[in-house]
């Protein structure tokens, strides 16, 4: 392909080239994708160029382009370039609109560019500014030089409203030949961090060199497009990390996407200063951006005193000297002169240091500048603007610490008097800065917090470190309440007074004060920060150690948090023994403080697995002690440490998973030569499955094996129970499950069903509260997908569950049958177990999560049901793979080989309230309630 020296140049080139390669391609939320190649956005760019032209536009004038990232504004841009003039890049984020006006009168635009239906557009502030004459044509007497306006439409393809539509239909085409190095490219605007955006120069000549560098190699015609930045492995072939200072934990992060990366630091007017090629992220230091880039100088100097070079290892403010770059911002001499030093290096407001083997470190920025994601934010422009708001003495925004973006601008304010409220000083801001808070180039603090005074330097100057720290503080704690807020709002009832007398137990879990009156830790270790975080929900605090099979071991009361110990999970509960052991020897007694496998006797309980007399007796030790599976120690003052887990098994959240049984089921996808499924630490739930593959050739790929084991195993990554979640090569990973036995504790049947029979008797109130997770919401009256608690009274649930264990005893069900119930949890599963308990059936948990229905089969099997309740509407229904196995005669009976048990299949559905097809609604239409029968053995 042939040189060129400006971008129209190049342009023209690979329109003629390489035609059908893309230039372009974007991506809608929607999932829609448009590709530009590089001969039709010439062509349509040189339409454009025509409009401008017959519009008196070209070489010499300025135009703001205010479209958003799209291709009308890849079109609009090109057009631009063709007809010789200059592209001036516009935002707008004020609601008065006075960015995009600095804009237009520093560049002393002739024409603008907009679309005047987007949110937030620029017309909504200009068009009480412009006098609009004719159909583009517009007058200010504030913008000399501003003689047009365009308006840029997306609409249905096809219509003549429609920007890319309208140019295919034209037939006139410009191009300006006599563009040349020299010439004005385009003008890009800083991020406005200090106040209104400053405006940079960027020639053809400035643009094509940096082109040039990065010019694709001949062989990648070949390649497809979209395969072009990854390597074999679909990683990216190269990952450029910058706009932020970069740390170790980043670095890890992004060695997920890509085995090479570069770190670079520069900026938009000052270009590329300096970067690294990572090797080895093992190997990594916190801030490194490597050496400088070839024609770079740079300087470490005094943050008080320029003149002062600082030694190496030292830190200070960095200064650079670039060989390719002469700053200039438009038609601001003033700003242009004070970036520059005397001895010419460019003041970039970064503090960092050189290392010895010459490497620049930059820690962040200088002064009071916050650092948010990856723009930098002055305060005295936002201080300015917020001190307009009637009422407002002072005002000082700081950078407050973000788990997310780094820093969070934060408004500390000093108020006239209590009439003028934070909320007031809020509204008027985001009435002023229209751009949305979540934008990550909106100036809008996220907190506001009222002072009663500033403290002062010695030299009487706004001490601003003291008032960040204090900002962290509330900020913190403004967190923590915004979270126990959430939860609270959830709980809350907006009931009458008279009502909430009535409903007692809509508070009975909370004190006066809206906090739980008591709060049970349990399910993974339980560590001091666990501990104080949930103190933020309760004063009184219980750790619960125990299981489904053996019941509660050991549960201390936790009087004060901050004397709490890691893991401690108190005394054993009335008739625990408790004795550890070591893990490869069960006859060998640990000492007192020394770690080993967790044995437990418990006099009220004998773990009985359903159908599995083999598995039962191998629970036990000879002297009758259970294996709990757990690792952990006996103080000396008698507590529990439990420390978690032994052997392979992974614990996630309240869950443990054994990973032998996931590792066979992935062992059957084709090109798995093996697979260990391992535990990844994870800060939210503890461990994360990982499965660590060994494939058989290149071509089996790590996605081909997610795909199969997501196809296999049904249930959301996020569900916690799910056994499908992440994946590796050699240091990939997954999550799996053990089979777990039909637990049943037959001693407990008597007590709950005299229980929930006198509780009917004596109250009201609610039986139990569930998290309604259920799939296939309806009832919009009743319980959102929120998660919103929905409570069941007990007369309720025990008239309807006296019906439905009416219609299985007419079904010919009850004592000595096992019914598999698979409903999520929800009112539905609530009324079915409590008509299952007082039918005299047996109510056996079941649930779907593998494709093929073989652990729903294994759960019907293993029980020998004789039916199933089950929802065939929600998603990943046992009904799905059960279908094809089952045969269905009549309305509820099926018959199945394999299964000579199973008779019955109800079909429980959650539709319209008071439709037949609702669970609920057809029970209170039945008149048959099955009495007495809570005296069942």
């Amino acid at each position: 392909m042939a040189a060129y020296t400006t971008i129209t140049g190049a342009l023209q080139l690979h329109a003629k080239h390489i035609p059908q390669r893309p230039a372009f391609i974007f991506h809608d939320c929607q999932g829609g994708r448009q590709v530009l190649t590089y001969e039709l956005i010439y062509r349509l760019g040189g339409r454009w160029a025509a409009v401008l032209k017959a519009s008196g536009l070209g070489r010499g004038h300025f135009i703001l382009n205010t479209l958003p990232n799209s291709p009308e504004r890849a079109v609009c841009e090109t057009g631009i370039l063709l007809s010789g003039a200059v592209s001036v890049n516009g935002q707008c984020q004020l609601a008065d609109g006075s960015d995009i006006l600095h804009g237009l009168q520093k560049s002393q635009a002739t024409a603008i560019v907009l679309d005047p239906d987007v949110h937030n557009s620029p017309w909504n502030p200009l068009r009480t500014h412009l006098e609009l004459i004719g159909q583009n044509d517009v007058a200010c007497e504030k913008l000399p030089s501003l003689r047009k306006v365009f308006f840029i439409r997306r609409r249905e393809k096809g219509s003549d409203d429609d920007f890319l539509s309208h140019l295919e239909n034209l037939d006139d085409w410009f191009y300006d030949d006599s563009i040349s190095v020299d010439d004005i490219c385009g003008v890009f605007t800083t991020s406005g961090s200090t106040g209104f955006s400053k405006l940079v120069v960027k020639t053809h000549g400035d643009i094509a060199h940096f082109v040039k560098k990065r010019a694709l190699l001949e062989e990648q015609k070949k390649q497809r497009y979209e395969r072009s930045v990854f390597d074999s492995d679909w990683k990216l072939k190269e990952l450029f990390l910058g706009g932020q200072p970069i740390t170790k934990q980043i670095m890890e992060a992004a060695s997920a996407f890509s085995d090479k990366i570069k770190v670079g630091y520069g900026g938009t007017d000052i270009g590329m200063i300096s970067f690294l090629d990572v090797d080895d992220i093992n190997k990594y230091n916190d801030f490194d951006c490597g050496s400088p880039a070839p024609g770079v100088e740079i300087k470490i100097v005094n943050t008080e005193d320029e003149g002062t070079i600082m030694p190496t290892g030292e830190r200070g403010l960095i200064l650079v000297k670039h060989m390719d770059t002469v700053i200039s911002y438009l038609n601001d001499p003033d700003a242009t002169k004070a970036l520059y030093t005397s001895d010419g290096f460019i003041r970039t407001g970064d503090i960092g240091k050189l290392t010895y083997d010459g490497h620049l470190i930059v820690e962040g920025r200088g002064s009071d500048a916050i650092s948010r994601g990856m723009y930098i934010f002055y305060p005295g422009w936002l201080e300015t603007r917020i001190r307009r708001c009637p009422g407002v003495v002072d005002v000082a925004v700081v950078g407050v610490p973000d788990p997310v973006v780094g820093e969070e601008l934060c408004a500390c304010l000093l108020l006239e008097s209590d009439d003028i409220t934070v909320q007031s000083v809020r509204e008027f801001v985001e009435k002023d800065i229209v751009t949305s808070i979540d934008d990550p180039l909106s100036p809008r603090p996220r907190f506001y917090f009222k002072f009663d005074s500033f403290p002062l330097t010695s030299t009487d100057k706004t001490y601003r470190r003291v008032i960040r720290d204090e900002a962290t503080a509330r900020a913190m704690q403004r967190r923590c309440s915004d979270a126990v807020e959430n939860i609270r709002r959830k709980s809350h009832t907006t009931a009458s007074l008279e009502e909430q007398k009535k409903q007692q137990y809509e508070r009975s879990v909370f004190d006066d004060n809206w906090k739980l009156k008591e709060l049970y830790l349990a399910g993974q270790p339980i560590t001091k920060q666990i501990m104080e975080a949930a103190s933020a929900f309760s004063d009184k605090i219980k750790v619960a150690y125990g299981g489904t099979e053996f019941g509660m071991i050991s549960f201390p009361d936790v009087d004060d948090p901050n004397k709490y110990n890691d893991f401690d999970c108190g005394t054993p509960t009335l008739g625990v023994e408790i004795k550890i052991v070591n893990t490869e020897h069960e006859g060998t007694i640990m000492p007192t403080g020394e770690r080993g496998l967790i044995l437990v006797k418990h006099v009220d309980s004998r773990v009985q697995l359903l159908n599995e007399p083999d598995a039962t007796k191998a629970l036990y030790t000879s002297d009758g002690f259970f294996r709990t599976g757990d690792i952990g120690k006996l103080t000396a003052d008698g507590h529990l440490i439990v420390e978690g887990r032994g052997s392979d098994a992974i614990s996630r959240g309240m869950y443990i998973f054994y990973p032998g049984w996931l590792e066979t089921r992935i062992r059957r996808c084709p090109g798995v030569v093996d697979v260990a499924v391992v535990g990844v630490p994870d800060p939210v739930v503890g461990e994360e499955l990982c499965a660590c593959l060994l494939l058989e050739s290149d071509d089996i790929t790590v996605q081909s094996v997610q795909e199969f084991v997501e196809k296999d195993i049904v249930t959301s990554i996020d569900d916690p129970l799910s056994k499908n979640k992440t994946y590796i090569t050699n240091r990939d990973s997954e999550l799996s499950h053990e089979d777990t036995p039909l637990s049943v504790n037959w001693k407990k049947r008597k007590v709950l069903t005299q229980e929930l029979w006198r509780l009917s008797r004596q109250s009201p109130g609610p039986c139990s509260y569930m998290l309604n997770s259920y799939h296939n919401v309806r009832h919009s009256s009743s319980t959102t997908a929120t998660g919103v608690a929905r409570s069941s009274p007990t007369r309720l649930i025990y008239r309807l569950g006296g019906r439905w264990a009416a219609v299985l005893k007419a079904s010919g069900l009850g004592r000595g049958h096992f019914i598999l119930n698979t409903l999520p949890n929800s009112p539905e599963r609530a009324v079915c177990e409590t008509g299952i308990l007082l039918s005299g059936a047996v109510s056996v948990n079941g649930q779907c999560q593998l494709a093929d229905g073989s652990d729903i089969l294994h759960g019907l099997d293993k029980s020998q049901a004789t039916a199933i309740v089950l929802d065939p509407d929600v998603d990943n229904s046992p009904w799905n793979p059960l279908r094809t196995r089952l045969q269905l005669s009549g309305q509820n009976d099926v018959a199945c080989e394999k299964l000579p048990s199973l008779r019955k299949v109800f079909f429980i559905r959650r539709s319209e309230k008071g439709s037949d097809d609702d669970f609920l609604s057809h029970l209170e239409n039945q008149r048959l309630v099955l009495r007495r029968q809570y005296q069942c053995g």
